[in-house]
């Protein structure tokens, strides 16, 4: 009698855990439960997280410096997440120092990468950066920033800390020039306000 509750407590465990992570599949000619992790469409993730309170982080940057949210209010603020072997990722990086230039010091930009500080500063070594340049994002607040949405992507938060444009990565692979785009879009909002 005690083997067959401890063998519905570990399949309820397995049941429930697994319609946490995901959605059960059934196949059709093995009929084995395949379990599909759970992704929400891109326009209900933009959904929930438009016109709210950015989610904020404490966070250092490469080189030692930490960054509180909290700490750019009254700034514009540019959330840039990418991974180093994104094509799309990197051409956007070229968009970030420009975009610094044009608007000053009204915007603070940040590239979140998925990438190890040592592999950073590698690869940043001798090179000017006008944005702060973020290492293991997985740890530092990307999961904050729908992830779902896949690199690149980019948050827009104003200078009320509220989060006003959001670019997910269809958008991006969709652009023919990823640099302009995000020229464009944030100088376009900075022209609004």
């Amino acid at each position: 009698m005690n083997n067959i509750v401890q063998k519905f407590l570990f399949l309820y465990f397995v049941i429930s855990t697994s319609i946490a992570l995901g959605q059960f599949e059934m196949a059709d000619s093995t009929n084995k439960v395949v379990i599909k992790p759970f992704s929400p469409p891109v326009g209900a993730v933009i959904q929930n997280l438009l016109y709210t309170p950015a989610k904020v982080f404490l966070a250092p940057d490469i080189f030692g410096d930490n960054h509180n949210l909290l700490d750019y209010r009254g700034k514009s603020v540019v959330l840039y997440f990418i991974k180093k072997d994104c094509a799309s990722c990197n051409e956007g990086l070229k968009s970030l120092n420009e975009l610094k230039n044009i608007l000053g010091e009204n915007i603070v930009i940040f590239a979140f990468s998925n990438e190890s500080k040592k592999k950073l500063l590698e690869y940043y070594k001798g090179k000017r950066q006008d944005y702060n340049i973020m290492f293991n994002s997985k740890v530092f607040g990307e999961m904050m920033y729908a992830g779902s949405l896949g690199y690149p992507r980019l948050f827009y938060i104003d200078r009320e800390g509220y989060t006003t444009k959001i670019i997910p990565s269809e958008t991006f692979n969709n652009s023919v020039d990823i640099e302009k785009l995000i020229i464009k879009t944030i100088s376009d909002i900075e022209k609004g306000r």
